[in-house]
């Protein structure tokens, strides 16, 4: 799976580049009509919690990767990036 994706739901496995890129298009195929909303989706690999920060705030991406992200970290997101949504979330499960 992780060498040969093949994409299946609502979008469709287009192309990926290890460590780089993943992209993946709009399936017209897809069960409920209208969805998804998007044309496609394309995920950039970064590996690098620091270039990936400074990415984010330069608009290159809209989301960005919870991982490595700390509690002054995100209050420079905040300041860096206003426009960005920044939540702390609990990360316990609920399950018993």
């Amino acid at each position: 799976m992780r060498q040969h994706p093949i994409g299946t739901g609502p979008f469709k496995f287009v192309d990926f580049k290890p460590n780089e890129s993943i992209k993946r298009v709009r399936n017209p195929d897809y069960w409920s009509p209208g969805r998804p909303y998007l044309d496609g989706i394309e995920y950039t690999i970064m590996r690098e919690i620091a270039p990936r920060n400074l990415a984010f705030f330069a608009g290159k991406f809209d989301v960005n990767s919870p991982y490595g992200v700390t509690i002054p970290t995100l209050k420079d997101f905040a300041a860096q990036a206003p426009q960005a949504i920044c939540e702390v979330t609990s990360t316990k499960s609920t399950a018993q």
